[in-house]
């Protein structure tokens, strides 16, 4: 969008449904300080939008470079409605990417993304990236009776045992637990990243390892490392969330195109 600004060109959005659906907002504003590759805007990290919305909600609020903004055509869909998953649309699934192979996959990704900051697998050289979650050094049938009594809404726990072919933990037998999202309009995929990193933390906090900064990239925020260390309460952390998550859903309204 900012090149087509930059050349006076316009800029065509071929819509496409939000994997998540239209309803679920959730997690802190982006800090300003944590800008990067990961994550540019001033939006929570799921954001119940259209790519097409989106787009919108960029050029309106000129959020592109210098303020600029750009000739946008958003070709819309017909049929779609905010409460849909990728499994209600019907249509085949195109992977965006290598490891995100399934809808469950962009689904779970929210929560087990966190991960990534971590020496924990996320699943990556398996068949279920980003579904499993595992280590040689954990006990899967705590971990998955720990997050189960959590009682975290739309979510299920499972015990796991998987052999990576790439990434952490390559050739070697990692276990673990399972996401699987069972009602995904009461997930919250950010609590449950937060919970998912704190049991596995409890379990073995001699063996977890956490790099802060790439989990405050990933998260939009620096309050999430520090509940995950145990240093404040998860439920201060996602409470504190909640009005940025009003002002952002009231802000986003008049650049939705489906209802």
């Amino acid at each position: 969008m900012e090149a087509a600004a930059e050349a006076g060109l316009p800029f065509i959005v071929l819509d496409r449904p939000d994997p998540l659906g239209g309803l679920l907002v959730d997690g802190p504003l982006m800090e300003d300080s944590l800008e990067s590759f990961v994550g540019m805007l001033p939006i929570p990290a799921v954001y119940g939008l259209t790519s097409g919305e989106l787009a919108r909600m960029v050029n309106g609020e000129g959020w592109m470079a210098g303020g600029r903004r750009v000739d946008l055509i958003v070709v819309g869909m017909e049929g779609w409605r905010r409460w849909m998953s990728w499994r209600d649309t019907g249509l085949p699934w195109i992977p965006p990417s290598p490891n995100i192979p399934s809808p469950e996959a962009a689904l779970a990704y929210p929560a087990t993304c966190f991960v990534e900051a971590t020496n924990i697998s996320e699943g990556r050289g398996t068949d279920h990236p980003f579904e499993l979650v595992g280590a040689p050094f954990l006990d899967p049938d705590s971990l998955a009776g720990a997050l189960t009594a959590l009682e975290a809404p739309g979510v299920r726990w499972t015990r796991a045992s998987f052999t990576p072919q790439a990434s952490k933990f390559r050739n070697e037998v990692c276990r673990g637990v399972r996401l699987e999202v069972t009602a995904a309009g009461h997930y919250r995929p950010l609590e449950t990243g937060i919970r998912l990193l704190r049991a596995m933390r409890e379990q073995c906090p001699s063996r977890f390892q956490l790099r802060t900064s790439s989990l405050a990239r990933l998260a939009g925020s620096t309050s999430v490392g520090k509940a995950v260390e145990g240093c404040v309460s998860i439920k201060s952390v996602v409470d504190a969330w909640a009005s940025g998550i009003a002002r952002f859903k009231q802000r986003s309204r008049c650049y939705r195109l489906y209802h």
